[in-house]
Order: C-alpha cells, then sequence, then structure tokens
C-alpha cells in the first residue's frame, strides 16, 4: 500500500468514527433531554399534588396571601388547616404557608448572581407551623411567560408573578370566595448548566372548611 493509499484510507476512517462519535454524542443529549424534562415534569406534579392537599384542608377564614387577608394574588399564601369541632366551632392548628423565596446563591434581584444564565430563580418553602421545609430549588423567578416589566405578559390578570403564584377567586359581587388558583413554573438545566428546561402547572383549589 502506497502511502497516498494509507493517507486516503486514514481520512475515511476519521471521517467514519467522527460520524459514529457525533450520532453517539447526539443520542446521549437527546437521551439526557427526555430524562431531564420527564424528571422536571414528575417533580412538579409532585410539588403541586401537595400544595393542593394542604390547601384543601385549610380553613376558607384563616387564608392570608403575602400576610393579608383581602389581597388577592401573591407568591406566599398562609392557611390554617381545620383539625376538627368543639362546642358546634371549627378547631384550626398553627399557621402553615407555602412561600417563594430567592435562591441563596442569588443574593441581587436582577442580577444573576450565580452565573447561569437565569435571573432570580427560587425555591419553595413549605412552614407548617414547627418548622420550614424546602420543597424545590428549581423554581423560575417569574412564571413562564411572564418577563419582569409590569406587564402581565401571559394574561392571567398579574404582572410579574414569581413561579410560584396564588390567585384568589371572587365572584360577580367582587367578593373572595373559598377558592384559589395555583400556579407553578419549575425549571431545570442539563449538566453543562446550560439548558433550561421549563414546565408549568395549574390547578384551581376549594377550601373544604369555613
Amino acid at each position: 500500500m502506497s502511502l497516498l493509499e494509507a493517507l486516503v484510507a486514514t481520512v475515511i476512517l476519521a471521517v467514519l468514527l467522527g460520524g459514529v462519535f457525533a450520532f453517539l454524542v447526539s443520542a446521549r443529549d437527546h437521551f439526557e433531554s427526555v430524562t431531564i424534562e420527564s424528571d422536571l415534569r414528575d417533580r412538579s406534579r409532585i410539588v403541586m399534588d401537595f400544595i393542593c392537599t394542604e390547601l384543601r384542608q385549610a380553613s376558607a377564614a384563616t387564608i392570608e396571601i403575602n400576610d393579608s387577608p383581602t389581597t388577592l394574588a401573591g407568591s406566599k399564601i398562609a392557611f390554617k388547616k381545620a383539625i376538627g369541632y368543639a362546642g358546634g366551632a371549627l378547631q384550626v392548628g398553627p399557621v402553615n404557608a407555602f412561600t417563594w423565596v430567592l435562591a441563596p446563591e442569588e443574593t441581587l434581584v436582577g442580577v444573576d448572581d450565580d452565573a447561569d444564565g437565569v435571573l432570580d430563580e427560587g425555591y419553595i418553602r413549605y412552614s407548617d407551623g414547627i418548622g420550614d421545609r424546602d420543597l424545590n430549588d428549581n423554581c423560575s423567578s417569574l412564571l413562564e411567560g411572564e418577563v419582569e416589566d409590569t406587564v402581565d405578559n401571559n394574561g392571567n390578570g398579574a404582572a410579574d408573578e414569581r413561579g410560584l403564584f396564588f390567585q384568589r377567586k371572587t365572584n360577580v359581587a367582587n367578593s373572595i370566595v373559598a377558592e384559589v388558583i395555583v400556579r407553578l413554573t419549575l425549571i431545570k438545566r442539563d449538566r453543562f448548566r446550560r439548558v433550561i428546561y421549563e414546565t408549568s402547572s395549574e390547578a384551581a383549589v376549594t377550601f373544604r372548611n369555613p
């Protein structure tokens, strides 16, 4: 075999190996993408189910959004769960709360402090009257479709809402009813922390107790 033939064979082999390698990398990235998205959807469902289950047990009279019984929307909801009746009166437990909290590494609002390409990501904190528990560390800074510009970009009646958002419902007389809409947007990055996957969910919760 001449030197030229060997060189041609080497080039052809390199091209073939490059194609195989590119295919394997693409297949790996696709598998990783599908796995991450599936995991994120599962996590979103678990977190949303937990929030809704806890809220259904709340006394409607104890609901406060952003620390106010009359505020209709916000990223924190406080409530007391019904624990029974005594003397014909409903008895409630300690104050519980779900809150969107800025992640520890994101110290400045509007700044990508941890340089991961995402501004102001946070997490969900659950307080049960005994202590605090963090449910998720991948809660988006804003609901899907929102941009921080004081405009209702996603058309749900609120502007610049956080990735965890609660909205009380009212009737035709504009009185608050025993129902709240829960909206949630979670994000997750790939192993290079470059690509952001996002999933959103929404649920309506009716309080079972007055």
